[in-house]
C-alpha cells in the first residue's frame, strides 16, 4: 500500500493489488496491519518533484490519506 504504487499520478488511484489483500482478509475474517500512509522514501515521483507550497502539499497528503485509509478502514485495524 505504498503511496508510489497506490497513487502513481495525482488523483489516479490503483487499488487492485491492495483490494486483493482486503478481499482475502474479509473472506477469512482477518484483520490487516497496513503499511504506512506517507513515507519519505516511497514517494511517487510526481510528489517528490512537485515543488508544492506547504498548503498544497498538505492538501495532496490529506487527499491521499483519506482515500487510502477510508477505503480500507474495515480491514486495516493498524497502520505503521
Amino acid at each position: 500500500m505504498k503511496w508510489e504504487v497506490i497513487e502513481p499520478s495525482r488523483n489516479n488511484f490503483t487499488f487492485s493489488d491492495a483490494d486483493r489483500y482486503r478481499d482475502w482478509a474479509k473472506a477469512n475474517k482477518k484483520e490487516i496491519h497496513c503499511h504506512t500512509l506517507v513515507w519519505h522514501s516511497q514517494l511517487p515521483p510526481w510528489v517528490a518533484a512537485g515543488n508544492f507550497d506547504n498548503k498544497t502539499l498538505i492538501g495532496v497528503m490529506e487527499n491521499h490519506i483519506k482515500n487510502l485509509a477510508g477505503r480500507y478502514k474495515d480491514v486495516c485495524t493498524r497502520w505503521e
